[in-house]
């Protein structure tokens, strides 16, 4: 008897150092429960649950992040969504989550940019989806207005970045047109010639899909 519990207790400890946890799958379930009944003071503890076993557990951060979102806690849910991309940065969805929850929790416009922005650039395989053409649109809203400053740079780099184009020299036309798209995401002339410049150099046809599909969703007066 005494050699059954050494035996199980043993395993019971393989498990542990593998990461497993018995109890997580049903803390997950529980806490998608809780979230969904809008009881996000549970959600969060069944999420705690999981990550003091398991520190960076997609899932259950993903849950803590909505359920301190409900409850109004947007520096911790903006801290989650962080940790989140910082273990998949190609995570489209929490992306735009995060990104949506910049724009109106945060008012931090030029922040969610950014998010909403690699959102689209993650989910061009998608593009002619509502939800990309209402985040399109809504970056558009986002983006406007400009300061008087930021108008004539962007008019002075874009002239700029035509003429490099017309004179042959690429490389310095993409990256004017780039430092253009740092003060306007949705400027859709800097997509149309990115994707056109970016095909001609012979980058990655995706990346040069990508642009000409933003030019697209943007607008050709962008």
């Amino acid at each position: 008897m005494k050699r059954f519990f050494l035996i199980v207790g043993v395993l019971i400890m393989v498990l542990l150092k593998a990461g497993w946890t018995l109890a997580s799958p049903d803390y997950v379930s529980e806490g998608t429960k809780r979230l969904d009944e809008g009881r996000f003071g549970e959600a969060i503890q069944c999420a705690n649950a999981i990550l003091e076993r398991r520190p960076g557990h997609l899932e259950a951060l993903k849950i803590r992040a909505l359920a301190e979102s409900g409850l109004g806690r947007f520096d911790e849910a903006v801290a989650d969504y962080e940790s989140l991309l910082d273990k998949n940065p190609s995570d489209a969805p929490i992306h735009r989550d995060l990104g949506m929850l910049l724009v109106f929790k945060k008012k931090e416009t030029r922040h969610a940019l950014l998010h909403l922005d690699r959102y689209l650039s993650l989910t061009n395989r998608s593009f002619d989806s509502p939800e990309v053409e209402r985040t399109a649109r809504l970056m558009q809203t986002l983006d406007r207005p400009h300061t008087a400053m930021e108008v004539r740079a962007m008019k002075d780099l874009l002239d700029m970045a035509r003429s490099f184009e017309r004179a042959g020299n690429a490389h310095v036309a993409v990256e004017t047109y780039e430092r253009i798209l740092k003060i306007s995401p949705t400027c859709s002339a800097c997509h149309e010639a990115l994707g056109r410049l970016l095909d001609n150099k012979g980058r990655s046809s995706e990346e040069a899909k990508v642009h000409r599909e933003k030019a697209q969703l943007f607008g050709v007066n962008g």
